[in-house]
């Protein structure tokens, strides 16, 4: 593998003799892969079933694993169906670091693709506002959070200049993954590689300081910031971390993870309290963490935007529900409709007028006097829905390939699940079963 003679002299700066050579051995390796369990939608022993001897335990948590297998997971049943997220291992960690508590409001500034959205979603009795700056990835972000099935999110798309104008005093933490040189993704980026320079990591680093500087007053007094990156250099990481310190922040203890070292001592700065991950410590490909809490007074607040009922969609809103639904929600509280697109709000303080791509759940729209469920509304609230079906294999790759299935259901809407994962709908029609599955996710 061909590096930059300037990379490896900043590699020399932070790793001893023996690390360095062990480092540079590992490029020439093969890259980690692994997946986090979805455990909002599926079973994890009933997942264990179908992949244990191809999944390593990782340190992190107990739905983390490495891959043990070459073996192309995108395109399974149970990854279509949301039961798991592919994930670099050591990417894993930032998202597991915030210390969470019921009722926390947490802002995930650099969202997409929505790993670590998802991993601090399903273990938060609260909500999430996930950010990402670009329209065609806060796309990508939206597909992957929808196809998880996460409820408690809601996706927006602004600048970090526009989050601290939006909304200032207003979270409990932060995780900023920051836009980084990309040093921990040499081993599977051949562009990351050709790309690097000093100068990339200099201008990368202006814009990792425009990001912190920004978000700063979205943070309350006492919250949590997570910091990370996967790159290795100083100057995006612990010069990153001491300026924070600067900024009225100071650096928090962070679990002890076999594998994982110390941060590079900065003097002045505890800085050796944040975690390294090398990919020779056999835990991912490279990432760096910090856990930070905010000394400083806050102060200012925006209020949500209100978007105003209309009686008569509500009452097609209420009457599919309570058709179809086991449990009916509390209208007044969670349902916002805009455009005749019907949402699932998990806290509509934090809506705003502009740049919202997904209030929460989208789960239909008024479509000629009647209410058509979304497919999100399935792979979030089938186990509500009064009509389920857990398939078969061989019914699951029908409904994922746009066909109908056979099925003795009573007539109407139906949530479909593979192995208790919910995935889709359909309508039950005198023993047919028509699809819902959208046709851009369908199989060949």
């Amino acid at each position: 593998m061909e590096l930059s003679n300037d990379f490896l002299i900043s590699m020399k700066e932070v790793l001893d003799e023996k690390e360095y050579d062990l480092f540079i051995e590992s490029l020439s390796q093969k890259p980690s892969r692994g997946l986090v369990i979805n455990n909002l939608k599926v079973d994890k022993s009933i997942f264990l079933q179908a992949f244990e001897q191809k999944l390593k335990s990782l340190p992190f948590d107990e739905y983390c694993f490495k891959l043990e297998t070459e073996e192309k997971l995108g395109n399974s049943l149970l990854h279509k169906a949301g039961a798991f997220y592919l994930q670099e291992p050591s990417a894993m960690l930032p998202a597991l670091s915030l210390p969470l508590k019921a009722g926390d409001l947490v802002l995930d500034v650099c969202a997409s693709p929505g790993g670590k959205s998802f991993q601090i979603a399903k273990r938060l009795d609260g909500v999430i506002v996930s950010n990402e700056i670009d329209f065609e990835r806060a796309k990508k972000l939206q597909s992957n959070l929808e196809r998880l099935g996460v409820k408690n999110s809601i996706i927006t798309n602004f600048t970090s200049e526009d989050l601290a104008k939006n909304y200032p005093n207003s979270f409990d933490c932060l995780i900023v993954d920051a836009p980084c040189s990309g040093e921990g993704m040499f081993r599977r980026d051949e562009v990351a590689r050709r790309q690097w320079s000093k100068s990339l990591v200099e201008a990368i680093n202006k814009i990792q300081f425009e990001i912190l500087n920004n978000v700063d007053s979205c943070l309350k007094e006492g919250g949590y910031l997570v910091y990370s990156t996967c790159t290795f250099s100083l100057e995006e990481n612990e010069k990153v971390v001491a300026h924070l310190v600067d900024l009225g922040y100071k650096i928090q203890t962070l679990p002890q993870i076999a594998g994982a070292v110390d941060g590079v001592k900065i003097a002045g700065y505890d800085t050796q309290m944040a975690k390294r991950i090398y990919p020779h410590n056999k835990l991912g490909e490279g990432q760096f963490v910090c856990l930070l809490k905010k000394l400083k007074n806050c102060t200012g607040q925006v209020k949500g935007y209100q978007i105003k009922p209309n009686v008569n969609e509500q009452k097609l809103v209420e009457e599919f529900f309570s058709v179809n639904l086991d449990i009916a929600f509390d209208f007044k509280k969670e349902i916002v409709i805009k455009d005749k697109i019907v949402y699932f709000c998990p806290d509509k303080n934090l809506i705003r007028k502009i740049n919202i791509i997904n209030y929460g759940v989208k789960l239909g729209s008024i479509e000629k006097n009647r209410f058509e469920p979304h497919h999100n509304f399935f792979t979030a609230f089938g186990k509500n829905f009064k009509r389920k079906l857990n398939l078969s294999e061989v019914d699951t790759l029908k409904i994922m390939q746009g066909q109908t299935i056979n099925s003795s259901c009573p007539n109407g809407w139906v949530a479909l699940a593979y192995k208790g994962c919910y995935f889709a709908g359909g309508k039950a029609v005198n023993g047919i079963v028509k699809n819902h599955y959208p046709k851009g996710l369908r199989l060949n």
